[in-house]
């Protein structure tokens, strides 16, 4: 027969840590509430949407609402008084890590630091669209979000393989032929496992 013993003081001390930080994650996960999808008929369309995404992710007339008419017409008004981006290249992060790949390969983790350097620090990972990367719209307002939610959050936003910019919004190849695809997951793995290490 198996029998139960007592655990230890460490590990039931480390099952509450857990359990506090799944709590304090699951408030930050449950406060974006999505709101009820709607689109037009005519952007109904999951490829119609990625490109409007592209294109209108900045403008008011990405959300304006089907009620009232005219949402089409604001919506070609939009496209056409489109300027384009002065600068793919932003300030906003604050620290670039490179990591070497156990391949001979590297990628880039770009990293927005808390407000604070407290033990109860969330600690956000984006993990960017295809061909995207840390300086896309979309990657920075996820990470605003996040902070505007809470800044005693930590983001990180990995760059995958080849997806990397520099300071001057150039592509940065990788050393090694290929490219990351959905089920590419060693450079994920990799930062999780990096990334734990330098809690313990």
């Amino acid at each position: 027969l198996a029998t139960w013993t007592e655990p230890s003081t460490e590990a039931t001390s480390t099952i509450l840590v857990q359990q506090q930080q799944q709590a304090r994650a699951g408030v930050i996960a449950n406060a974006f509430v999505p709101n009820t999808f709607d689109p037009l008929p005519w952007t109904q369309n999951c490829h119609v949407q990625t490109i409007l995404g592209f294109f209108l992710r900045d403008s008011p007339a990405a959300f304006v609402p089907r009620q009232g008419g005219g949402a089409t017409a604001r919506i070609l008004q939009a496209l056409l008084q489109r300027q384009p981006k002065e600068s793919r290249v932003t300030n906003y992060w604050d620290h670039r890590q490179r990591l070497e790949t156990p391949d001979g390969d590297w990628f880039h983790v770009d990293t927005k630091y808390a407000a604070t350097d407290s033990d109860t620090r969330q600690h956000v990972i984006l993990i960017h669209g295809l061909e995207s990367n840390s300086n896309s719209t979309l990657s920075l307002q996820m990470a605003q979000a996040y902070h505007a939610q809470n800044d005693d959050t930590q983001v990180t936003c990995l760059n995958f393989r080849s997806c990397s910019i520099d300071e001057k919004g150039q592509v940065l190849l990788n050393d090694l032929p290929g490219a990351y695809h959905l089920g590419f997951t060693d450079d994920l793995k990799q930062y999780l496992e990096w990334n734990r290490q330098q809690l313990l």
